[in-house]
């Protein structure tokens, strides 16, 4: 999705575009994917695209969506305010409101599931990640606070142990459910910001990329 408010499905490892590009309703703030479908939140809904064909909107007039993560029949919305909206979407492609999560103070920047969806990482403007059980929605942990500015991305590795997140503070921490008070830093990472997150390699490695039009590839050592 672009600034020009359009949607275009790639193929990655055959490096071209599939199908036409699709209009979305507004200006797009975050994209999502699961059991084939594009979530698309925009400044006044969530568009839904069914691999490249759009086939529901959902308007949404008493919110702004910020983030946008999927899992499953699961889609979850953060807001301008400090409510994550949780949704489930059916064999129609129709949502419907489920729960709201409203454990965050600031508004809500950064959303991601775990690889089984058993978990939801939930990132604010003010540095905090709340971590929720999916089944129960109780909170899992509400420790990992180090970040001093937004949270920008969060990503978890395969099992679902750890996660690493990226700030507008410049700094990547990686973090553990096991020990969720301790916390393995790269300071510094990208000085304007960093804007992305990865696993690599399982989890002896983390890519980043920020404001600074870098690439990095950073050894992890000391989880726990």
């Amino acid at each position: 999705m672009g600034w020009d408010d359009t949607l275009r499905v790639a193929d990655a490892s055959g490096k071209t575009f599939l199908g036409e590009t699709s209009k979305l309703s507004a200006q797009p703030k975050g994209l999502a994917s699961a059991e084939g479908r594009i979530f698309a939140a925009t400044v006044s809904g969530i568009d839904i695209f069914n691999k490249d064909k759009h086939v529901g909107t959902l308007p949404i007039k008493d919110f702004t969506p910020t983030s946008i993560a999927a899992s499953g029949s699961l889609v979850v919305v953060g807001d301008d305010a400090h409510t994550v909206h949780v949704y489930t979407v059916d064999s129609s492609h129709k949502l419907s409101p489920q729960q709201k999560l409203d454990k965050s103070t600031t508004q809500i920047t950064a959303l991601a599931f775990s690889p089984n969806g058993s978990l939801l990482a939930v990132g604010n403007s003010s540095g905090k990640i709340v971590v929720y059980d999916t089944n129960s929605w109780d909170v899992k942990t509400d420790r990992w606070s180090a970040h001093t500015a937004r949270v920008t991305c969060i990503a978890w590795n395969a099992e679902g142990t750890h996660a690493v997140s990226g700030g507008l503070d410049t700094n990547v921490f990686v973090w553990s459910m096991e020990a969720p008070g301790k916390r393995v830093k790269a300071p510094n990472a990208h000085k304007d910001g960093v804007n992305g997150v990865s696993w690599i390699d399982g989890v002896k490695k983390v890519a980043s990329t920020g404001g600074d039009a870098s690439l990095k590839i950073w050894g992890v050592s000391g989880l726990e």
